[in-house]
């Protein structure tokens, strides 16, 4: 290939014109076939149809190139389409052909990494070390080395062991001063190569060599405070506790705004008194304790345990221990405190008593905060105030001594003095978003009436307050966030009253400061207290055993027109849209009212509007992508599932290239980093989901046999298998629901739950987020600091663990926001399981028609089923060779029970249980007709020879053995395979049932109008259907056309003339079945369409009575009341629409079968 046409080629590919490119390779191979010129085919094609651009890389790659100009360019399309494992395979190829190119050396290398193949990585490191004897191709081999045994579940004592061996030749060079870039280059790599040691130290647990290392090359960090994050974390990991203590002090010295640190060095000092004085207990009474000595001392109290109790195995004698504070902190009262005017002076006033020490180092940086302006200080006061509190707690807890309060053992000038800290530091940081936050784990520990205390005092703070009008208008949002978590109004009138009184200062505010932008927050706070009332409302009504319907719920109409018209105030309404960021949440607010409701016309107007980008995608859709799928929606959730998987896809891609340019640039210790985000994301449960039900969708809509087997041969549905076989514990959720987290009440909870919770990484007793002064070139490897103190164990014996349940604050009742944000039950891994399996059953079944591998399925399933509770533990069908009818013939009229509050995005899981049986039969009996065409063999007499030979029509499926073991009984076979389409048949009229109402609660007969509001107004009759559909006609429907391409018909001479007839007959009532239960679907979803301008129209005509929030945004309000109701009526009509469509198109390829079955 001539250099010109290949740069001609080259540079239409730099420009993007892919196009032009493809019209050049295919010119130049017009003339011959070259691989260069396939290969940069194969690139220009990716950016036109990638599926053709990997066939033309698969056709250079079968030609085993060993040139580096081609393997780059198809390694490049090979990686984009997820082949790193063929990429990985070439580059081998070609490095065992050329071995002495560093090159193709390197890009095996890196194929080894994005495949994560860490053993062969690690290999080819050290070929490349042997070859060309590099100091960074031993380093790569250690970090590989390093990552497998993270990677592993066994211990890799003797893996570690190389690695060490291997760093040794590899030494961490003395720091010389930093002149000229170079320089500076060789200073960072050395960074590395010390990180590097560091690392796997740290992995064995060798603690002693990892301190040596740093006290050796203390100088190598690139920042001051570098050398200290990691040796406070060495000293924390190896429980080294006093010289963590000095070492959190000198990093705090260094940078006061370090939270993290500070909450490390509270929680290591309280242990540390702690320790003390059980060691000096354990040894004599008499033992001599400096800090019992003290001036300032700890007050104690012996109790001993009168017996054992259950769970215990003997009566030990614990000694109780009451952090009385006021006494031990007054020193900050004396005059010598006031003179403190360094830090030479702090050290001087220094005691035994650490815990007085670090409040006076706190109170020290309090007094001085124009010295540094952090708000750490008077956050590390409540923190240290909250676990001297904890451990007052659990020392009551481990003698039996707690009350029904943890409070009744807290001092009340102490309990005071906490309530003050709270309102002090929203004096002084009630105008930063941030304050409620960071205030949410020590408001979490107050209980009802401190709450209103609390709230008084702020009240009064705010009335005082002499600032400018924006930094008011901040403090008043910040304190409506506490009202809302702290919940202290618990009347309906007055919660009322406080929604109507925020949404009055939101209309009233002026836009001509910046007061305003605070004041957008409180319509979402205002909109989440109505939705509590509307809860209330609707769980009130169900106690009288009345379902209230939607146009009486005018408080949930309300709240939605006042949210649209925040979004999209007209000319009338006397107020000014909200600001951007204010609207995403309350667009995302809208979006899951809506979605919750059944109504998703909306839903996606939202959607477009919130321009849902990257990890979004991961985080934010999940919320809605459930009721897109109940709600019919097929369309927007396919393509959101598509979106979902090409952003997993392009991510990746990044992180893979990023962890190759790790090894390239030598920056070690972030290799693990995004070694790690790859793994998570790989396990997330949303990617899953999305494959999942992108593969349904397209099932229930495939049209012949035909094509279903194409699908379950295409490259989508090969990936659920690994789906199918995973384990539950396996996935990770990544939804983020820390959108509405200022919307919630506070999960309340005892000092000593709070601090175990928040160790755990519960979200709703967050810590406040801290500026980390590190250099980014460490942050990787010191990471989080939240190590397990023992003060948060958890209570070790049973007793212990009784006791703390009866100590903790009753947990208030879930709001309705969080009723809506509930994870759904197609949401958990186990059913995301369930649905892989069934889409990998279908593919053993129809394609690769592998009995074994279909029974080992169905016991997987089964045990998934149980595991979700939509089976009883054992089942006499379950093990048996036959299914007893009677068995289903009893269940047929199963009732159901009524839906709680917010139920209804749910409304799929009461059906579930008569789902999972029904697809479990239908595999019961796909598993039969398989072992028909096996045991179906008959035994032919010809010249005095005895052969086999298979039934007619029915071929032997390919890649299963034949059972020499198994019964010739092929009647008894076909016999098994008609009573399993009869229970199908029974069963099918059950789920009829369900979907249509016919045996509603209490066995009452229900009217037509009532069915059809089962399935209008956001009912649960349209949720049912889905899953209806994307469950039992899901698996059916394909199955139905298998069975009637290979069970036999009834030819004369068949050996089985009776029984095969008999199959067919029960098939064909079979089919008869399910056309009659989607007819009488369709008649149903046919009268709610007539109906639904009937039942919209009183919300949208307005004829409604006349609300408080109307008279307050009149005369307008009933504009958007109306958009409301619009929005309501065009999702109904659209979803039922797509539902008719459905049914129609299954109904039209059942009547198919049935002239194919009457033929």
């Amino acid at each position: 290939m001539s250099a010109k046409r290949l740069k001609a080629i080259q540079d239409a590919l730099d420009s993007g014109n892919c196009k032009t490119a493809l019209k050049l390779c295919n010119a130049f191979l017009q003339k011959g076939s070259n691989d260069l010129c396939k290969a940069l085919k194969a690139v220009a094609l990716d950016g036109l149809d990638k599926r053709e651009a990997l066939q033309v890389a698969n056709e250079v790659r079968k030609t085993r190139p060993t040139e580096m100009a081609v393997l780059m360019p198809v390694a490049k399309v090979l990686k984009a389409g997820g082949l790193d494992s063929e990429a990985m395979d070439m580059f081998d190829h070609a490095f065992r052909t050329h071995p002495d190119s560093e090159e193709i050396g390197v890009g095996l290398f890196e194929c080894c990494a994005r495949a994560r193949d860490y053993s062969r990585q690690q290999q080819v490191a050290m070929k490349l070390y042997k070859r060309f004897n590099k100091t960074r191709y031993l380093q790569w081999a250690v970090a590989s080395i390093l990552h497998m045994a993270r990677g592993s579940r066994q211990p890799a004592t003797r893996t570690l062991q190389l690695a060490e061996m291997l760093l040794s030749k590899t030494a961490v060079q003395q720091p010389v001063p930093v002149s000229d870039g170079k320089t500076a280059t060789e200073a960072r790599h050395n960074c590395c190569v010390l990180l590097l040691h560091l690392a796997v130290f740290l992995e064995q647990q060798n603690f002693e060599a990892a301190i040596d290392v740093l006290t050796t090359h203390e100088k190598v960090a690139l920042l001051p405070t570098d050398m200290l994050w990691l040796k406070l974390k060495v000293f924390a990991l190896s429980q080294n506790w006093v010289p963590a203590v000095i070492v959190a002090y000198e990093l705090l010295h260094h940078h006061v705004d370090q939270f993290e640190v500070a909450k490390l060095l509270i929680a290591l000092v309280f242990f540390q008194e702690d320790s003390i004085d059980a060691g000096a207990n354990q040894s004599a009474p008499a033992a001599t304790n400096s800090m019992a000595q003290s001036s300032l001392r700890l007050e104690k109290i012996s109790t001993t345990k009168e017996g054992p109790e259950e769970g215990d195995e003997a009566p030990p004698v614990h000694r109780v221990f009451h952090f009385d504070l006021q006494p031990r902190f007054a020193v900050v009262d004396e005059p010598a405190f006031q003179q403190i005017q360094s830090r030479d002076d702090l050290d001087r006033v220094k005691d035994d008593d650490e815990v007085t020490n670090c409040f006076i180092l706190f109170k020290y940086w309090q007094r001085n905060r124009y010295t540094h302006s952090s708000r750490v200080p008077h956050l590390a006061e409540l923190e240290l105030r909250k676990i001297a509190f904890a451990y007052t707690e659990r020392s009551h807890m481990q003698s039996g001594a707690i009350e029904a309060n943890w409070s009744a053992h807290v001092t009340t000038g102490d309990m005071a003095d906490f309530t003050e800290s709270i309102v002090g530091y929203y004096d002084l940081e009630g105008q930063k978003g941030s304050c409620f936050f960071d205030l949410k784990p020590y408001l979490a520990i107050l209980d009802e009436h401190r709450c209103g205390t609390l709230v008084h005092k702020l009240t009064k703070v705010l009335e005082k307050d002499d600032s400018n009008a924006r930094d008011t208008a901040f403090r008043f949002r910040t304190l409506c966030r506490i009202q809302r978590a702290c919940g202290v109004y618990p009347a309906p009138a007055t919660m009322l009253s406080t929604a109507q009184s925020w949404m009055v200062k939101w209309m009233t505010s002026q836009r001509v400061d910046d007061s305003g932008v605070a004041l957008d927050d409180l319509v979402a706070l205002a909109a989440a207290i109505l939705l509590d009332l509307d809860k209330k409302q609707v769980e009130d009504d169900m106690k009288e055993g009345r379902c209230t319907p939607l146009v009486e719920r005018t408080v949930l109409l309300d709240t939605l027109a006042f949210l649209e018209m925040a979004l999209k105030p007209g000319q009338a309404d006397q107020v000014d849209a909200i600001n951007p960021s204010a609207a995403t949440q309350v667009k995302a607010l809208l979006m899951v009212i809506y979605s919750s409701l059944g109504f998703l016309d909306p839903v996606d107007t939202l959607l477009q509007e919130l321009n849902i980008r990257s990890i979004q995608h991961e985080t934010l859709l999940p919320l809605v992508l459930t009721n897109l799928m109940c709600c019919m929606r097929w369309d927007s959730a396919g393509e959101w599932c598509k979106a979902v998987l090409d952003f997993h896809e392009s991510y990746d891609r990044d992180l893979a290239d990023a962890f190759c340019s790790c090894f390239e640039a030598g920056m070690y210790h972030r290799v693990g980093e995004f070694m790690r985000a790859r793994e998570s994301l790989s396990l997330s449960i949303n990617r899953g989901r999305c494959l999942v039900e992108l593969c349904l969708l397209e099932l229930v809509q495939s049209q012949s046999l035909q094509a279903v087997q194409e699908l379950l041969s295409s490259s989508i549905a090969t990936k659920v298998a690994p789906y199918a076989m995973r384990s539950q514990s396996d996935w990770i959720s990544t939804v983020d629901r820390t959108l509405f987290q200022s919307l919630h009440p506070l999960q309340r909870a005892s000092p000593y739950a709070t601090s175990h919770l928040a160790a755990s990484g519960t979200t709703r007793f967050g810590s406040p987020n801290s500026t980390v002064a590190v250099s980014p070139f460490f942050s990787s490897v010191v990471g989080s600091l939240a190590i397990d103190i023992p003060m948060l164990d958890h209570p070790k014996t049973a007793a212990e663990e009784k006791r703390f349940k009866a100590s903790q604050i009753a947990a208030p009742a879930s709001s309705a926001l969080e009723v809506m944000l509930a994870q759904h039950s197609s949401e958990r891994p186990g059913m995301l399981r369930l649905r892989a399996l069934l889409v990998h059953m279908l593919y053993v079944t129809i394609v690769r028609r592998e009995r074994v591998e279909l029974s080992r399925c169905m016991d997987m399933m089964r045990a998934a089923m149980t595991a979700e509770d939509l089976l009883p533990p054992c089942e006499p069908w379950l093990s048996g060779d036959s299914i007893p009818m009677s068995d289903f013939e009893s269940k047929a009229s199963e009732e159901i029970s009524p839906l709680p509050y917010g139920a209804k995005r749910h409304a799929a899981t009461y059906a579930a249980t008569h789902f999972s049986r029904f697809i479990l039969i239908v595999f019961e009996a796909a598993h039969r007709v398989l072992q028909c065409q096996w045991h179906g063999k008959q035994e032919i007499v010809d010249g005095g020879k005895t052969r086999r030979q298979s039934l007619p029509v029915s071929e032997a499926p390919e890649g299963d053995d034949f059972d020499e073991g198994a019964p010739d009984e092929p009647i008894e076979n076909y016999r098994q395979v008609e009573q399993s389409f009869q229970v199908l048949t029974i069963q099918l009229n059950t789920l009829g049932d369900l979907l249509v109402g016919a045996k509603p609660v209490g066995g009452a007969s229900q009217s037509s109008k009532d069915v059809s509001d089962q399935l209008g107004m956001g009912g649960i009759g349209v949720a049912r259907a889905s899953d209806f559909l994307l469950g039992p006609v899901a698996a059916t429907f394909p199955l139905l056309m298998w069975w009637q391409q290979v069970l036999p018909y009834s030819e004369a001479g068949h050996p089985c003339k009776m029984g095969a007839l008999a199959a067919r007959s029960a098939l064909s009532h079979l089919i008869v079945t399910l056309h009659a239960v989607l007819t009488n679907l369709q008649e149903v979803v046919a009268r709610c369409l007539k109906d639904v301008d009937t039942t919209f129209g009183v919300l949208v005509e307005g004829a409604f009575p006349q609300t408080d929030l109307q008279r307050i945004f009149r005369p307008s309000f009933r504009l958007h009341r109306r958009r409301v109701a619009n929005n309501m009526a065009g999702s109904q009509m659209r979803q039922l629409m797509k539902l008719a469509d459905v049914v129609e198109n299954r109904l039209v390829l059942l009547r198919g079968m049935m002239g194919k079955g009457d033929g």
